[in-house]
């Protein structure tokens, strides 16, 4: 598996971590697009857009029908939501019992991605945000502090990105509500200098921030961003093509009567 890690559809060079040949973990490069090929070697690719682009939340709908549970999503969400619901895309995944983690991420959004991946021939596997390269563990959260961005994973389709500015004000939703100073844990990295929040939990030390664990990216490949995905001239297409089927059908029918009818005045 071979994970491809871009900040912006243009950007000239790339981070790349290889998990080629089973690996549990790889280290992070830097690479560009003229190498690509060679470093791929026709393995199956990740993509990692930044977690800025999508939103990560979760709902609850008693439905197990995926019809229904499509139609329902964006109401249920729309609260949450910036902008028109028709440029949204959806994808779920049902823990358990109707409980739904979601990511959502503009329509266009995702086509700029999308077609950058055309203009390089490249076909992924997936899409995903990148704070899933944050290590996983149960009951504990990981936080890492880099390049004035912070990045916070609560659970395996979980999490949050923010500018660091804005991490004094949202660092206690990587918490449960009745978490007490003792519970306040998380496995920790940054690489900037110690802000005041960093103070406001007990750190475990990230032993490893510059290695991707297979596991990590694993762990997310249910909210991949590729899932239902149609673009607009598809889905156009699509919708008026049910909705003249019916009669595209009776019209070959008819077709194919009168030309019957006509061979038959023919060879009479």
């Amino acid at each position: 598996m071979f994970i491809l890690y871009l900040q912006l559809p243009d950007d000239q060079e790339f981070s790349f971590a290889n998990l080629g040949n089973s690996a549990p973990s790889a280290e992070w490069r830097r690479g560009q697009w003229k190498d690509l090929s060679t470093l791929i070697k026709g393995q199956p690719l990740v993509l990692l857009i930044p977690a800025r682009d999508v939103l990560l939340t979760h709902t609850t709908l008693t439905t197990s029908n995926a019809r229904q549970l499509r139609q329902a999503l964006p109401f249920a969400l729309e609260e949450q939501l910036i902008g028109d619901l028709e440029e949204q895309h959806f994808v779920w995944h049902d823990r358990r019992a109707g409980e739904l983690d979601v990511a959502v991420i503009e329509r266009p959004r995702l086509k700029q991605w999308l077609e950058m991946l055309k203009q390089h021939k490249l076909r992924a596997k997936a899409i995903l945000p990148d704070l899933f390269i944050l290590p996983v563990v149960e009951g504990i959260p990981t936080i890492w502090h880099r390049a004035a961005q912070v990045f916070v994973r609560t659970g395996p389709l979980s999490g949050f990105s923010c500018p660091e500015s804005m991490a004094p004000l949202l660092i206690d939703n990587a918490f449960p509500e009745d978490a007490g100073e003792e519970e306040r844990k998380a496995r920790f990295y940054a690489d900037t200098d110690d802000a005041g929040w960093h103070d406001t939990f007990t750190q475990i030390a990230e032993s490893q921030p510059n290695h991707l664990l297979r596991h990590s990216i694993q762990e997310g490949l249910p909210l991949n961003l590729m899932q239902g995905y149609q673009d607009e001239s598809m889905s156009s297409f699509a919708r008026q093509w049910k909705r003249w089927r019916t009669a595209a059908v009776f019209a070959l029918i008819t077709l194919g009567i009168m030309a019957g009818l006509e061979g038959v005045q023919v060879w009479n």
